[in-house]
């Protein structure tokens, strides 16, 4: 066992690294530089964190990530302006993706298809829903098939974010905001009907 309070550790403390595996095992060991083969073998392996540290079991899962991102090898996210995504919803209906890509500026097609992709956009709705069997839910989903629209943007314009329409989470239990949301998204008014004794 080390004892990490004797002087000569502390004294040389900053040469130690603690750190942990990609199955949540402990490290600790001396801070080493890395060599020209290491880098290589992160640029060839590299996503496949768990190949990459069976080579190099001395380097913990995130001295690698922090290596691969300094080497450059790391796919950076895409950040998508709320504008180029409104203009790609427009669009994705009536254009391809390559003349999407072509009409916005800085835009590649596998951009196109990923952000087409991610929010659902340009699906042709299927035909007609599957009716829930509660009446105000039922009223919605017909409302939503009638103006040619997907679940999923029934919850984006209704500003649910929950997924709450496309995955039928009404079976769950029904959230009333999420329904006056949903109605008044889609140009309807909510209202009760009561029945006389």
């Amino acid at each position: 066992m080390v004892d990490l309070t004797s002087s000569c550790m502390v004294r040389h403390w900053s040469n130690w690294v603690v750190g942990s595996g990609l199955d949540g095992s402990m490290k600790i060991g001396l801070r080493r530089g890395w060599e020209l083969w290491e880098e290589q073998l992160v640029r060839d392996l590299y996503p496949d964190y768990p190949a990459i540290l069976r080579v190099l079991p001395h380097r913990t899962y995130w001295a690698v990530r922090s290596r691969a991102r300094k080497l450059g090898v790391v796919t950076s996210r895409e950040i998508w302006k709320a504008s180029t995504v409104r203009s790609i919803e427009e669009l994705s209906r009536t254009h391809t993706t390559s003349e999407i890509a072509s009409k916005i500026a800085d835009m590649e097609t596998h951009q196109v298809d990923a952000i087409i992709k991610y929010f659902g956009f340009g699906r042709k709705p299927r035909e007609g829903f599957r009716r829930a069997g509660i009446p105000v839910i039922d009223d919605v989903l017909y409302r939503a098939d009638q103006q040619g629209l997907t679940l999923v943007e029934v919850d984006r314009r209704a500003g649910i974010g929950k997924r709450y329409f496309a995955g039928r989470r009404w079976e769950n239990g029904l959230h009333g905001g999420h329904l006056a949301r949903a109605v008044f998204a889609l140009g309807g008014e909510l209202y009760v009907e009561w029945e006389d004794d």
